[in-house]
């Protein structure tokens, strides 16, 4: 796994032991499009909605597994409902990612990334 330069030097992520659920969140709290690049070859569509989801400052929570799982692999998280309830012991917040409350478009569900 490569991470970016600029982010693993400001953070210290870049450590073989790194917890990849907080290497995952950072990333996405950092919108960082290098890091997901890699699912550009794994799924383009998955990642063309989350580059524009990061240009709208938001990730669309149904999709947090499919990222997670086309960077990291399959068998960490099985569901989408265990990661998130995995990324929530990583907030200050009820909502992972610092999100005090969700957004919503539509029928679909949205963690803002301020």
């Amino acid at each position: 796994m490569i991470i970016s330069q600029s982010r693993s030097s400001s953070t210290g992520i870049m450590d073989g032991d790194a917890d990849v659920l907080k290497v995952f969140e950072v990333s996405i709290k950092n919108r960082d499009k290098v890091f997901f690049k890699i699912m550009e070859n794994v799924s383009p569509e998955l990642y063309i909605d989350l580059i524009a989801d990061f240009d709208e400052d938001r990730v669309n929570r149904k999709n947090l597994i499919w990222y997670f799982s086309s960077v990291f692999g399959q068998g960490i998280y099985k569901t989408n409902r265990a990661l998130i309830t995995a990324l929530r012991y990583l907030s200050t917040t009820e909502e992972p990612f610092e999100n005090e409350k969700l957004s919503q478009s539509g029928k679909t569900v949205y963690y803002n990334l301020y």
